[in-house]
């Protein structure tokens, strides 16, 4: 669309020099010649001097680099011609659940806390990614099958890529069933989580209760099938999903892919769920971590509760996650008092994966104060199942304290007595004693599940 505009304003522009030029010829008595001169040299210059012009009525909305920026229109990310036919996938297919011209502007319908900064910077790393010459976007259907059945061709996956070999996660957006808002409720999530280092998927389904779940069970098939040429571990996998992709990404971890006709593949270490209303409980739930406002109106967070409650109740993992004031549709929460709940949810993820795939072998590196040691030379180093625990944070602050003691999985109880060691005073490594003070009042811990 917008080059389309932008040839009609060279075409204007070339008509309106022709005829200034001929009514200043016709006016001033100045030879047929001259005009032909005058009209001839605007020509020849029309893909140089013409376009500049252009530009000089268009303001760019791009940076010298060529990077989007908050006031780069929409149909331009979804025209960007390396991005070939799945651009239009980046926004929601079905135009009337999204609103805004320009990336500054974009808003989905039942969500909140849309930052454009988060959204520039997903649309960049699109777009650095793939004139780099990697792959972004995978078709999880053949052409077979989206002949035989259109609607399948709003289907795919976007990828973001961790480190090579590491285990991968699936983020299903919500929408209602009837819209797929990956820029808000996936992208920024996939994003994230490859910031940790894990490879990250966002699927496009086709929004329905059946096939939802179904383009989903699909996703997890194409990764395991494509797990070499993706370079991915397909061990320890999870299912992400908001509101109504929630119910996508539990669905599929509990009823299995086979259910959905997509291949006998493995349940998901873990299912990570925010703001949804689901309730129903079968039993074969996997380990699952839940998140939600306090006023959110659409999924009550007492509907999450009860729901987490009975998943426990059956000696499944689970962990709860509920912010105060929060609305539906906060999305990876940032800026508000939900901020970081990606990393509790991870953490989550990683404590369910099986520990014959997590552990350290002899010749991991390990990298302290600096120095890099083999695991092979740790003085007191044990594959005992009865030593302690130790638990490291390099988070030097009142919540990195809540973020150990929540690793702990323990509720104190009777007389107990906490040792913290601070070093001592002025010197390098000490820790300031009002970093303890969190600690002094359990009305500070988050709520925990």
């Amino acid at each position: 669309m917008m080059f389309r505009f932008f040839n009609n304003r060279k075409k204007g522009l070339i008509s309106a020099v022709m005829m200034c030029n001929m009514l200043a010829g016709l006016f001033s008595g100045c030879a047929n010649d001259t005009i032909s001169a005058d009209v001839k040299g605007a020509l020849s210059n029309s893909e140089n001097s013409i376009s500049e012009k252009s530009e000089s009525i268009m303001p760019s909305s791009s940076t010298q680099n060529g990077a989007f920026t908050a006031k780069t229109k929409i149909q331009e990310v979804i025209n960007y011609s390396a991005f070939e036919d799945y651009g239009r996938l980046i926004f929601p297919v079905n135009e009337s659940y999204y609103s805004g011209d320009t990336l500054g502007e974009l808003n989905l319908t039942w969500y909140t806390e849309i930052r454009p900064e988060k959204t520039v910077e997903i649309c960049n790393y699109m777009k650095n990614r793939v004139d780099d010459g990697e792959t972004i976007f995978y078709d999880i259907y053949t052409d077979e099958e989206k002949a035989a059945d259109p609607s399948k061709n709003d289907t795919g996956l976007f990828f973001f890529k961790g480190k090579p070999g590491a285990k991968f996660a699936v983020c299903n957006s919500g929408g209602g069933m009837v819209y797929v808002g990956s820029m808000h409720d996936s992208f920024p999530h996939a994003l994230e989580i490859s910031k940790h280092g894990y490879n990250a998927f966002a699927c496009i389904y086709r929004a329905g209760y059946e096939t939802g779940p179904e383009d989903c069970a699909r996703a997890v098939k194409f990764i395991f099938d494509h797990a070499e040429e993706l370079e991915v571990d397909t061990s320890d996998y999870s299912l992400w999903g908001g509101s109504a992709g929630a119910r996508v990404a539990d669905w599929v971890g509990t009823n299995s892919t086979a259910y959905y006709g997509q291949g006998d593949y493995p349940q998901a270490a873990a299912v990570i769920m925010q703001y949804t209303a689901l309730s129903e409980v079968t039993g074969n739930e996997p380990p699952t971590y839940n998140c939600v406002g306090t006023n959110d109106g659409i999924a009550p967070y007492t509907t999450m509760q009860e729901r987490i409650d009975r998943i426990k109740a059956n000696g499944t993992d689970t962990m709860i996650e509920v912010f105060t004031g929060l609305s539906h549709g906060f999305g990876i929460g940032t800026g508000t008092v939900a901020e970081g709940w990606v990393d509790n949810a991870i953490s989550f993820w990683e404590r369910n994966m099986k520990e014959s795939d997590t552990k350290i072998s002899d010749d991991t590196i390990i990298k302290t104060a600096g120095s890099e040691i083999k695991v092979s030379n740790l003085a007191y180093k044990t594959d005992s199942a009865n030593a302690p625990v130790v638990y490291y944070s390099s988070d030097i602050s009142a919540e990195g304290l809540l973020k150990l003691y929540k690793a702990l999985d323990w509720t104190p109880s009777g007389n107990v007595a906490v040792k913290v060691s601070t070093g001592e005073s002025e010197n390098t490594n000490y820790l300031r004693p009002t970093l303890r003070a969190c600690l002094k009042s359990c009305k500070k811990f988050p709520k925990r599940v």
